[in-house]
C-alpha cells in the first residue's frame, strides 16, 4: 500500500480572503489490477474543519521501531506542529505540539521548508525571512524539544537547506539566494558556527538569468545538489561531511540536458533509516538491512581527466593507473554506456560514439578504492 500525503489549496475568495490548505491522504493498492494499482481511498482529510488554514510543507521520518512513519506538518503563522503516525493500522492523529518560541512571520506566506537530519535525531525548520529553528526529535514519541533558534537579518532570504549525510552540517541558502552558510549541528553554539562556504560567482545564463542557489537535495551518492534559476545547470557540494571550504562547493558542476527551475526539486525522506537501536521503542526486531548501509569508500587519489568538455577522446591522468581494475562511464540516468575491465597504463577512452551530454566517469582499483568525475561530451 502506498500512502500519498498532499495539500489541497483553495484559492482566496470573498469568504476566505487568505485561502485554505487542507491536509489529506490517498491510498494506492499496487497489488490490484494486475500490478497496475488501484486508488482505494482518495482525499481523506487528516484534520477537522476547525484546523483548516494555511500549512507548510510536511516531512516524514521513520519511527524508531523501524516500521512505522512519523509525518510532521508545521502550521503557517501559528506556533503549532501537527504530528501523524502511519502504521499498518492506518493514519493516527493529529497530535498537536505547540512551541511559542518557534520563529514565525505573521505576514509571510508558506515559503518554508522543514527536514529531518539523515539520522532522524534533528528536525530543522527553515523560515525564509526569519531564520532557522533546530530541534531535537524523539523517534519514539514524535516530540520536538531543545529548540535552538538561528535568527536572520531580513536580507538573508533563500529557499532551502539540506543536512550532510553524517548529520553534522547544515547548509543554508541565504542572503538573497547568493550565499551558502554551513552550520555545525554538533557545535555547543550552533548560531555562532555559521561559515560562508560559497558565494554566487555572478554567472548570468542566457543574458538575464542569474545562476544563484535554489533548492537542495542530498543524492544517493552522498553529494548535495542545488538547482538554479532557469538554467541547465546544478551546483554540487561534493564533500558535505567536511567542515568549511573542504566541503567543496562547485558552482554549475552539473550540466543537465534541459533547463530546470528553482522550484523543480523533490523532497525525499531518508528511506535508508530504520530502527533506533537500544531505544524504548525498538521492540519489533527490525534491524537496518545491510543493503541500507553504505560501506566506507576509500578514494583513488589524484585522478584528473582532460579535456573537459571532451571530443572523441577522454584522457585519464592518475599516478597509479596500473592499480585500476575497471573504468565505467554512465549517462545522466545512471545507465552504463561504456565499460573497460582491462585498463592500459596510460588510459585513453574512445568516446566518439557517445551522444552529446553530461556523463560520470567512475574508476575502481583492485583494492576497492574508487573515484568519480563528471565530464561533458561535446
Amino acid at each position: 500500500l502506498y500512502y500519498i500525503f498532499h495539500l489541497r489549496y483553495t484559492f482566496p475568495f470573498e469568504n476566505d480572503p487568505l485561502g485554505t490548505s487542507i491536509l489529506m491522504y490517498s491510498v494506492v493498492d499496487m497489488s490490484a489490477n494486475g500490478g497496475k494499482g488501484k486508488v482505494t481511498a482518495k482525499n481523506v482529510p487528516m484534520i477537522g474543519p476547525e484546523d483548516y488554514g494555511e500549512y507548510e510543507r510536511a516531512m516524514a521520518v521513520r519511527h524508531g521501531n523501524g516500521r512505522d512513519w512519523w509525518i510532521l506538518q508545521p502550521r503557517d503563522k501559528h506556533p503549532l506542529f501537527y504530528r501523524f503516525l502511519l502504521s499498518p493500522d492506518g493514519v493516527e492523529g493529529p497530535f498537536i505540539q505547540e512551541d511559542s518560541a518557534r520563529l514565525i512571520d505573521l505576514n509571510a506566506g508558506n515559503n518554508h521548508v522543514c527536514r529531518f537530519s539523515p539520522d532522524g535525531k534533528k528536525f530543522v525548520h527553515y523560515h525564509a525571512t526569519e531564520g532557522i529553528s533546530v530541534y531535537d526529535f524523539d523517534r519514539c514519541t514524535g516530540l520536538l524539544s531543545n529548540l535552538v533558534a538561528i535568527p536572520f537579518p531580513w536580507q538573508w532570504q533563500g529557499f532551502d537547506f539540506e543536512v550532510s549525510p553524517n548529520s553534522q552540517f547544515l547548509y543554508v541558502v541565504a542572503d538573497n539566494f547568493e550565499k551558502i552558510i554551513q552550520y555545525d549541528l554538533l557545535s555547543e553554539n550552533i548560531p555562532l558556527s555559521g561559515d560562508t562556504v560559497a558565494v554566487w560567482d555572478g554567472y548570468i545564463h542566457n543574458i538575464s538569468l542569474p545562476t544563484v542557489f535554489g533548492l537542495m537535495q542530498r543524492g544517493p551518492d552522498g553529494k548535495i545538489y542545488i538547482n538554479t534559476n532557469s538554467s541547465p545547470f546544478m551546483h554540487i557540494i561534493n564533500q558535505p561531511d567536511l567542515p568549511g571550504e573542504a566541503c567543496e562547493v562547485v558552482q554549475r558542476g552539473l550540466e543537465l540536458p534541459t533547463w530546470n527551475f528553482l522550484g523543480t526539486m523533490p523532497f525525499f525522506p531518508n528511506y535508508r533509516l530504520y530502527d533506533f537501536p537500544d531505544s524504548p521503542c525498538d521492540t519489533l526486531g527490525i534491524n537496518t538491512p545491510v543493503s541500507a548501509t553504505e560501506p566506507e569508500r576509500k578514494a583513488v587519489e589524484g585522478l584528473a581527466i582532460h579535456p573537459n568538455p571532451a571530443g572523441d577522446w577522454l584522457f585519464l591522468d592518475i599516478a597509479d593507473a596500473a592499480a585500476l581494475s575497471q573504468v565505467t562511464i554512465t549517462d545522466m540516468f545512471g545507465r552504463t554506456v561504456l565499460q573497460q575491465f582491462e585498463v592500459p597504463a596510460s588510459p585513453a577512452l574512445d568516446i566518439s560514439q557517445l551522444p552529446k551530454g553530461t556523463y560520470t566517469l567512475l574508476v575502481r582499483a583492485t583494492d576497492g578504492r574508487q573515484a568519480a568525475r563528471l565530464f561533458v561530451k561535446q
